[in-house]
Formats: structure tokens, C-alpha cells, sequence
């Protein structure tokens, strides 16, 4: 079984959710909710609702909101180890 896992290159910053890096990323930038959602044109409570991994932006947004932030973002898969694999 493997994992998703979140990376910021740019500034080093990883999470196992891309709403928590994207939080991470903003604030590190000086950047408020608000803000980053004009500057994609989105409402500020959407930003939200991704940090807070209630939902999920769309692929193309993903680049969009790196764009905005002045990064990039990768995500790869990690292999669980097998006591992960039993504690899931």
C-alpha cells in the first residue's frame, strides 16, 4: 500500500495533504486567504475549504494556486511500512 505525499521544492515544505501545504506555503509568503483567493479569482471560504482538506482543488488549479503562490508542486506516492499497513 502506498501514501500520497505533498512537496513544495521550493521552499522544502511537505505534508501528507496538499491543503496543509498550501497553508504552510501562503503564510510563509505573508499571504492571506483572502488574497490568494482573488489573485485566483475564487472565494475566500473555496481556500479555506481546501486548506482545511474538506475539498479538493482541480489538477489545473493545483498549478494555478503554485503560480500564485510563486512555486511549484509535486506530490509521489511513498510505500507504507508494514506496520503502518497493519495500524490502517
Amino acid at each position: 500500500m502506498s501514501r500520497v505525499r505533498w512537496c513544495c521544492p521550493d521552499t522544502g515544505a511537505e505534508s501528507d495533504t496538499f491543503g496543509e501545504l498550501v497553508r504552510v506555503v501562503r503564510l510563509s509568503r505573508g499571504i492571506s486567504q483572502t488574497a490568494l483567493a482573488s489573485r485566483l479569482k475564487v472565494s475566500q471560504p473555496v481556500v479555506s475549504r481546501w486548506e482545511s482538506g474538506r475539498c479538493n482543488p482541480h489538477p489545473e488549479t493545483v498549478s494555478r494556486i503554485g503560480a500564485s503562490l510563486g512555486v511549484t508542486f509535486t506530490m509521489s506516492a511513498e510505500r507504507a511500512s508494514s506496520t503502518e499497513r497493519v495500524a490502517s
